[in-house]
C-alpha cells in the first residue's frame, strides 16, 4: 500500500517574525513614522531634538539563535556631519519604551537592556572618540568610560570614514543562542563580537525580550531611515517514506522548503555508511541500488538571498519501502 507522510518542521530560525507593516507588527514611538512608499521602512528622526523608536510587538527568545538584517541610511543636512545616531536594543521595559533625545540615543535609562549603538556625534563627557563609532552598552548607560560599556568604541565603517553619507549600509545582528556569541556586522564586516550570557547576566534569567531600533538627534539634523530585510526562516518539509517502484507516485525522497534555500544532503544506511550525497536548491534521492529498510538523512541549508544567512542543519530517519 502506498503512503507518503510529510513532517513539517520549523527549523531553529534566525528570525521569528515576518515584517508586514508598522501598524501590524511594530510599535512606533515618538517621531518614528513609516517611510512612505517603501515596504518595511521607517524614518526615526528628521529634524532637531527628535527621538524615535520602533519595537517589534512580539518578543524574541534568547534561548534560540537568530540573525536580523537591516539597512540603515543616515542623511545629514547639507554641510553638516549630523548627529546623534541610533542603536539596536534588546530590552525588558516595554513595547513602547524610550529614553530621551540627544546623546543617550533613545536607549538611555532602559533597564535591563543591551544596546549596540552607532554614534555619529562626539560627546567628550561620554568618552566618545573623534570618529563615527560603535559600542556595546548595558542597562541604558551611554558613557563609554563606565563599567557598563561592554565593548569599547570602534569605527562603524572599517576604513574609518563617516557613516553619515546618505547611503544604505547593511546592519546585521547575529546571536548564536546556546553558545552565547553576539556579533554585529556592518556591510558584512564584523565590527563587534563578544561572548556573553544575555539571559543570566543582562536579563536576570528571563529569555524573552523586546527588540528594536532607537534613534535621536540633538543640535544637529540627521534623517535616520531603517529598513527591515526579509528574514531567513526556512521551513523544511521532509517525507517519512517513499516507494521507488516506478509508478510515478512517491517514487523519490525529496526535501522541500517554503523559501529558496541551498541544501547539502547526505543519506546513510543502517551501518552509518554514506550511500548518497546531493547539493543544490532541489535535492532528491531515488533509492536506486539501495535495499528496502531504514535510512538516516542529514541536511545543511542556507538562504542564498538573505545577507549573512546562518547555516542550519537537520537530520532524521526515512523508510525506503518495498520496491
Amino acid at each position: 500500500m502506498k503512503y507518503f507522510l510529510y513532517r513539517s518542521t520549523v527549523c531553529i530560525i534566525c528570525f521569528f517574525f515576518f515584517v508586514k507593516s508598522a501598524r501590524g507588527q511594530f510599535t512606533l514611538v515618538r517621531n518614528a513614522q513609516p517611510n512612505s512608499g517603501q515596504n518595511n521602512s521607517y524614518i526615526l528622526t528628521r529634524s532637531f531634538n527628535q527621538g524615535g523608536a520602533i519595537w517589534h510587538q512580539n518578543q524574541i527568545d534568547l534561548r534560540d539563535p537568530f540573525v536580523l538584517n537591516f539597512t540603515i541610511n543616515l542623511q545629514p543636512s547639507a554641510g553638516e556631519s549630523g548627529g546623534d545616531g541610533l542603536a539596536f536594543v534588546l530590552q525588558k521595559v516595554s513595547a513602547n519604551a524610550f529614553g530621551s533625545v540627544g546623546s543617550g540615543l533613545g536607549y538611555n535609562n532602559l533597564i535591563p537592556s543591551i544596546a549596540a549603538e552607532i554614534d555619529t556625534y562626539r560627546n567628550h563627557n561620554l568618552g566618545d572618540p573623534g570618529f563615527d563609532h560603535m559600542a556595546l552598552q548595558r542597562n541604558g548607560e551611554s558613557n563609554h568610560d563606565s563599567n557598563l560599556c561592554l565593548v569599547k568604541p570602534v569605527s562603524v565603517l572599517p576604513d574609518g570614514t563617516s557613516i553619515t553619507d546618505g547611503k544604505d549600509h547593511l546592519l546585521t545582528i547575529k546571536w548564536t543562542g546556546n553558545s552565547k556569541k553576539l556579533e554585529i556586522l556592518v556591510d558584512k564586516v564584523s565590527r563587534i563580537e563578544t561572548t556573553i550570557d544575555l539571559i543570566k547576566d543582562i536579563f536576570g534569567g528571563e529569555s524573552k525580550v523586546w527588540w528594536g531600533i532607537t534613534a535621536t538627534t540633538g543640535s544637529a539634523i540627521l534623517t535616520q531611515t531603517i529598513t527591515f530585510l526579509e528574514p531567513c526562516r526556512p521551513i523544511l518539509y521532509v517525507p517519512d517514506a517513499f516507494t521507488p517502484n516506478g509508478d510515478g507516485i512517491n517514487d523519490v525522497f525529496e526535501i522541500k522548503a517554503n523559501q529558496r534555500v541551498e541544501l547539502n544532503m547526505t543519506i546513510y544506511n543502517k551501518w552509518g555508511n554514506a550511500v548518497y550525497r546531493m547539493a543544490g536548491r532541489d535535492v532528491t534521492w531515488n533509492g536506486v541500488n539501495s535495499e528496502p529498510g531504514n535510512y538516516v538523512y542529514t541536511v545543511t541549508y542556507t538562504c542564498p538571498d538573505i545577507p549573512s544567512s546562518a547555516t542550519f542543519s537537520k537530520s532524521g530517519s526515512i523508510i525506503l519501502l518495498q520496491k
